[in-house]
């Protein structure tokens, strides 16, 4: 759709930018436009290791673009190898600065999985020699039990639940390449949605893991078949397993995930009764994250029509939801666990404003309270029945039909683009 004339494209970012020039100065220094050689050395160490984190996690899982006949994958290193040629400048005495293939590798469209993975295992080796002391501990302990899990969950859904418990079965295969694994979210909590709530996990690598190319090869192919247990929950699943490695924990930025969460979390496996982590400045860590997700609004807004089939309008509903949360952290400096952040975050806005995020939890209850409703809303993502035929159903479900309608529409990616462009504005304002 055509923009507003409150907005300029910046070509360098390929964005539609707010003409407010703190707005779009915020959003460009905290992600867009970053100046590596202005920034001081902990902002580098600390672009590297997201770097580094982003890669790990996107490989693991198999999120990159990849052509099985030739096993390579398609991935963009230029930040990183930026971040490299950046620290081979700052800080002298470091000779694991100036060995191996991260910041000489040829740019290439498609890499061999063998050569990321190199890279990787060099970038963590990198990344714990640059890790400062950090005095200041947090221990998480007791986390539930997947028994305890178990015996409080529901009977009649304990074969909904199954892929949960197979789990550990897939799990044996790599214990020998992790710290842990844990469930979080609804289903965690028990208050999964059938057929809406997916499957949310996370793993924590050893380093020994992350600092050995075979290893991070071995645990990317345990990974991948790992992630059919949350396609059987979520068959719109679009987030893989959370991830991040034992080095991380020396330096950790709970951006990756808030330590907090731990406390609504499941164990299913430890190598341990408890974890260290030493927390580390994520202030521009967090602008960066609402910043990126402006991106992904904005792209919906003026450039793109995701809403065509059921996965990418479920992606959408998720990234809607997500927002209050990321905006509380931005604004407080302090997490806060996703269902509390709505009521928190709602004060601030208007109702018009928060509509987006109302009509996004109304279509999450529908999927509990109205089966049927949710059945054709999937019909709708889908493409495969029109509006008019919803529309044919009885009177009583006019409301609910207008709020697809809605959903479906550009005025719904113009509201979500709206709000998440306020919390920003909020947000230059406050710091």
């Amino acid at each position: 759709m055509p923009p507003e004339e409150d907005y300029y494209y910046d070509t360098e970012s390929n964005l539609w930018l707010n003409n407010n020039r703190n707005f779009s100065s915020f959003l460009l220094n905290n992600y867009f436009k970053i100046d590596y050689e202005s920034i001081d050395d902990f902002e580098i160490i600390y672009r590297f290791q997201n770097e580094v984190h982003n890669l790990l996690y996107r490989f693991i899982n198999g999120r990159f673009p990849e052509n099985y006949w030739t096993g390579k994958v398609s991935i963009n290193l230029s930040a990183l190898k930026k971040i490299v040629l950046t620290l081979q400048k700052r800080i002298s005495g470091n000779p694991l600065l100036f060995k191996g293939q991260i910041a000489t590798v040829p740019e290439m469209y498609f890499y061999p999985v063998k050569i990321v993975a190199g890279i990787l295992s060099e970038a963590y080796i990198l990344l714990e020699s640059l890790i400062p002391i950090n005095q200041t501990s947090i221990i998480v302990n007791d986390v539930k039990s997947l028994e305890n899990w178990r015996l409080n969950s529901i009977p009649e859904d304990h074969n909904y639940l199954k892929p949960v418990f197979r789990l550990s079965e897939f799990i044996k295969n790599f214990r020998h390449l992790i710290n842990s694994f844990f469930i979080h979210g609804s289903v965690a909590t028990h208050e999964y949605i059938k057929n809406y709530s997916d499957l949310d996990t996370l793993v924590i690598i050893k380093s020994e893991t992350v600092k050995n190319f075979e290893a991070i090869l071995e645990l990317r192919e345990y990974i991948i078949k790992t992630n059919i247990c949350l396609f059987q929950i979520d068959s719109l699943m679009h987030h893989g397993i959370m991830c991040f490695s034992e080095i991380d924990t020396r330096f950790y930025p709970e951006t990756y995930f808030p330590l907090l969460i731990f406390d609504y979390s499941i164990c299913i496996y430890s190598n341990s009764d408890s974890m260290i982590f030493y927390p580390r400045d994520v202030r521009k860590d967090t602008y960066a994250m609402l910043a990126q997700f402006y991106e992904y609004f904005s792209n919906q807004h003026f450039k793109y029509n995701y809403n065509t089939n059921a996965f990418y309008s479920k992606n959408y509903l998720q990234n809607l939801l997500i927002l209050p949360c990321l905006y509380y952290q931005a604004m407080n400096q302090r997490y806060i666990y996703k269902k509390d952040s709505f009521e928190e975050v709602s004060k601030t806005f208007s109702s018009e404003a928060w509509l987006p995020i109302s009509e996004a939890s109304w279509i999450r209850l529908l999927y509990k309270n109205k089966p049927l409703l949710s059945f054709f809303f999937n019909l709708m993502l889908n493409k495969v029945v029109s509006y008019k035929l919803l529309l044919s159903l009885e009177k009583k479900l006019k409301k609910d039909l207008t709020c697809f309608q809605n959903f479906q529409g550009n005025n719904f990616k113009k509201s979500g683009f709206e709000l998440v462009q306020k919390m920003i504005l909020n947000l230059v304002e406050h710091v």
